[in-house]
């Protein structure tokens, strides 16, 4: 009987063949498209602006200053869109829940924490109203947030007779223009610092017009809630059923998720991302008034897609949201750089 030998060990891969294997797993992930418009929209927006330092750290963290409001609603709409739905209320939910905080703050003698409280539970309010309209009585999502559209931005002119309200608290800074290197940058300017914390302000203080001036709160805020989201989603069972729903929502009833309760919870988050992204832009907003967040619907859809979330639901990541709300910003800034005209940046 012939010995049949054994098969020869296969070669090991070559650079060639390494680099050919990454660049199809970069390209297969869903914001690898949104990275790559960055990368190559930055780089042709910094040779043809030679003179306004796009890439100096500044300008870049002014670029994640403007993003973060939007961002966190984009953020909620994600979720929605995973499910293979959609929520087009989110502009006038932000609308609503700035205006209302605003309103209860500097009209009601609200304390700024018990206002910001009830602007985050108006918003967990209309995401339970919306979510059971539509998980438990069968109602259209695009029908559903389409009359909220209208509904709550309705309200919102309504409550507060669209007037402007007076110049809110200093706590809303804390969402947004808030530098926490202002105070470091003070205290060692006056001498009051020592040890590692005095050699911590003169780092500080050296790079304040280069790095820390634009240094703000908003910038935290929408990183740091863009990670636990993201932690969520990856590693919870709710994520897990999101996207559960959104690529089978029969399947995933028959697997025994209680799809009813999941969606519902998708949109009450959804609309308390808006109220949260309304906080975000109160802190950097002198007043509140309710046209804030017109067209912001449209604005967060935008990011969701170019961040290669399927409308289809079931595929799709909260990176990619991220990326493509960056990019959006990013054109922004861009023309602003480049001096064109406003109108003309409405169309690009």
């Amino acid at each position: 009987m012939t010995e049949v030998s054994p098969p020869a060990p296969s070669p090991s891969l070559t650079l060639q063949d390494r680099l050919i294997a990454l660049m199809v797993r970069f390209f297969r992930a869903e914001w690898s498209g949104a990275l790559l418009a960055i990368v190559v929209l930055g780089l042709a927006i910094e040779v043809a602006t030679p003179n306004t330092m796009f890439f100096r750290p500044s300008n870049l963290m002014t670029i994640l200053n403007n993003s973060a409001a939007i961002g966190i609603v984009a953020a909620g709409m994600t979720l929605v869109i995973l499910t293979a739905a959609i929520d087009l209320s989110v502009g006038s939910v932000m609308g609503m829940t700035a205006a209302l905080t605003g309103y209860v703050a500097s009209f009601w003698g609200f304390p700024p924490y018990l206002a910001i409280m009830t602007g985050l539970g108006l918003g967990l309010a209309v995401g339970a109203f919306n979510g059971t309209l539509v998980a438990y009585f069968g109602m259209p999502a695009f029908i559903v947030t389409l009359a909220g559209l209208s509904i709550w931005r309705g309200s919102a002119h309504l409550a507060t007779n669209a007037q402007a309200t007076p110049k809110l608290p200093e706590a809303f800074d804390s969402f947004g223009r808030y530098n926490p290197f202002a105070g470091l940058r003070q205290a060692y300017r006056d001498g009051e610092l020592s040890g590692f914390a005095e050699r911590l302000g003169g780092f500080v203080d050296d790079n304040w017009l280069n790095f820390f001036r634009t240094f703000q709160m908003s910038m935290l805020i929408f990183i740091g809630f863009f990670i636990v989201l993201a932690i969520l989603i990856s590693n919870t069972r709710y994520g897990r059923y999101v996207y559960a729903i959104g690529s089978n929502e029969p399947g995933a009833r028959q697997a025994g998720i209680n799809t009813k309760r999941y969606t519902l919870i998708t949109y009450m988050i959804c609309s308390f991302c808006a109220a949260l992204g309304a906080l975000l832009f109160l802190g950097r907003a002198p007043y509140a008034k309710s046209d804030y967040g017109q067209m912001w619907e449209l604005d967060a859809i935008a990011a969701v897609v170019i961040g290669g979330t399927s409308l289809f639901g079931g595929r799709g990541s909260l990176w990619g949201t991220f990326l493509g709300v960056i990019l959006l910003k990013l054109i922004n800034n861009g023309l602003t750089l480049a001096q064109l005209n406003t109108f003309w940046q409405m169309v690009v």
